[in-house]
């Protein structure tokens, strides 16, 4: 063997053999740093989609809660709603095992600071719940519905942006994780090919071993490889599955504002196919009084030094068009991520029309009658404590309230039936505000008790013809449903600021009076006077 060797110099043999041994140490380098990484990232996307799964739960707990304390709001039956509270527990219990599993995950410095924040959110609306529920189940809706539409479903609210925020977070750094694993691969597959290079320039006199030892390296690295590619391809399908099949709207600009991501969901708040809205500027879905204002904004949100703000504190309401010039209101928040040296921003969004046709049902559910269309108890008292404050500042401005209660109604509940009852009382409402202006306010108190606030009262004979009138119209006949009914109007009237410049003492003065009209026969009314109750 010596002897074939002759020819080669022994600092070449021995510089062959350091090459050889060094080429050796650097493929166990590369395979031991890459599998290492691989290792790192897998962790990293698994922990992202623990987090998710575990934020996804809080969230949709915290959901159901607020959907569970409306249920029992609109429930009647009490002991109904005591089963909807039953429900709260429940859903309580399915959020801390959320949130367990959440804090069993490795958070970030930013995920830690908005779970905290979110969590000190969520224990000070949890009493509130609970009082909220408490007041529902004890039958107390009126100071439920204040505590409920007041404080709970905006604080809720709060708390759904957090944890949108902390998804967003999420998605941030499966994006970032993605572009790690293709980095890495295009990196290792680099160094692969320059170490095959190096060894085959190295292969002269110990080829055979050299060759093999690569060959055998090569094959585990293309499978790790090939692995690695496998989940990252994975991952990168569970991330396209969630922007298909995300209910909110996804729409990703470049730095020249034009479109590059089109989700369906963005498809169907639009009503624009996607292939007609890709590469198109976002103006086509901005209405025109806010696409200067709405560029400037985005261009100084790309321009912020803070390389950690990458999603906007919080969601904010906007307009946004259709493709046929219609307006409509939309919920969004927009990130911004770098790619390549590219600058992209995505905005997720949601079209909030029905929401906002609900709220204001349930606003008008909690001011007026849902019979008469008038205004309840709670809405009159208001406007009548309004009307009390500008009354004691300008004296001059008298008011009147006036209390009704109608005469022989129950007889025609047990004659005629319920349905007929409520057609009646709509037709005394439609009457009632026909014979005042409009400037007065008419409300039910419940039954067949109605109140009327007069403002603007000069003397009291002014507020004695009204009262006449109302009996006149309110005792002819009323045709119902083929039935001809007669009924009468018992009222008591009062004055502010003349007898009281306190709602509840001008409601009691009036309810005395009108207990006097029906004493004094029914069908009439009386007004009351300082030290008299029976002035007429």
């Amino acid at each position: 063997m010596l002897s074939k060797l002759n020819f080669i110099s022994i600092k070449y043999i021995i510089v062959l053999i350091i090459f050889a041994t060094i080429s050796a140490l650097l493929s166990y380098y590369i395979y031991r740093s890459s599998t290492s990484l691989y290792s790192e990232a897998e962790n990293a996307i698994t922990q992202l989609q623990m987090k998710r799964k575990a934020v996804t739960g809080m969230m949709r707990s915290a959901r159901e809660r607020s959907i569970l304390l409306l249920n029992m709001y609109i429930e009647q039956d009490v002991f109904n709603r005591d089963e909807i509270k039953m429900d709260m527990t429940t859903e309580a219990h399915h959020f801390n095992r959320s949130k367990s599993e959440f804090e069993n995950t490795k958070l970030s410095d930013e995920e830690k600071a908005v779970f905290v924040e979110v969590m000190d959110m969520v224990k000070s609306n949890a009493p509130v719940h609970l009082q909220a529920a408490d007041l529902m189940v004890n039958n107390e809706m009126e100071r439920a519905n204040e505590l409920l539409f007041n404080i709970v479903i905006p604080k809720q609210q709060d708390v759904l942006q957090k944890f949108d925020e902390i998804l967003a977070l999420i998605d941030v750094n499966v994006s970032q994780e993605i572009i790690k694993l293709k980095t890495l691969q295009r990196t290792t597959t680099k160094y692969i090919l320059q170490l095959i290079l190096l060894v085959l320039a190295g292969a002269f006199a110990f080829f055979f071993v050299i060759h093999s030892r690569t060959k055998i390296r090569e094959s585990e690295l293309k499978k790790l490889v090939a692995e690695r590619t496998r989940k990252l391809e994975q991952a990168h399908a569970q991330v396209d599955s969630l922007v298909a099949n995300s209910s909110d709207g996804i729409i990703s600009i470049d730095s020249e504002h034009n479109i590059v991501l089109f989700n369906p969901a963005a498809e169907q708040i639009f009503q624009i196919k996607q292939k007609d809205a890709l590469g198109k500027p976002l103006s086509i879905l901005l209405p025109d009084n806010v696409q200067q204002s709405h560029h400037e904004h985005v261009a100084m949100f790309g321009e912020s030094d803070d390389s950690h703000a990458r999603l906007m504190s919080s969601r904010a309401e906007i307009q946004e068009k259709r493709q046929d010039g219609s307006l409509f209101d939309a919920e969004a928040s927009i990130c911004k991520s770098s790619i390549d040296g590219t600058t992209y921003f995505t905005a997720f969004l949601r079209d909030i029309t029905e929401r906002r046709k609900a709220e204001e049902e349930i606003r008008r559910l909690a001011m007026y009658d849902s019979l008469t269309g008038l205004a309840n108890r709670h809405h009159f008292e208001s406007v009548l404590k309004t009307a009390i404050a500008f009354a004691n500042r300008f004296p001059d401005n008298k008011i009147s309230l006036l209390l009704l209660d109608l005469d022989l109604f129950k007889q025609v509940n047990d004659t005629y039936g319920h349905a007929v009852g409520d057609a009646l009382l709509i037709r005394i409402a439609e009457i009632l505000q026909k014979n005042v202006r409009d400037a007065d306010t008419v409300g039910r108190f419940g039954g067949d008790e109605f109140a009327i606030l007069l403002q603007g009262i000069d003397t009291s004979e002014q507020v004695a013809k009204v009262a006449e009138k109302l009996i006149n119209a309110l005792s002819k006949p009323h045709t119902i449903e083929g039935h001809e009914i007669d009924i009468g109007v018992s009222i008591g009237i009062t004055f502010c600021p003349e007898f009281g410049t306190g709602s509840e003492q001008l409601l009691k003065q009036a309810d005395k009076m009108m207990y006097k009209s029906k004493d004094a026969g029914r069908n009439t009314y009386r007004i009351y006077s300082q030290g008299s109750t029976d002035s007429n």
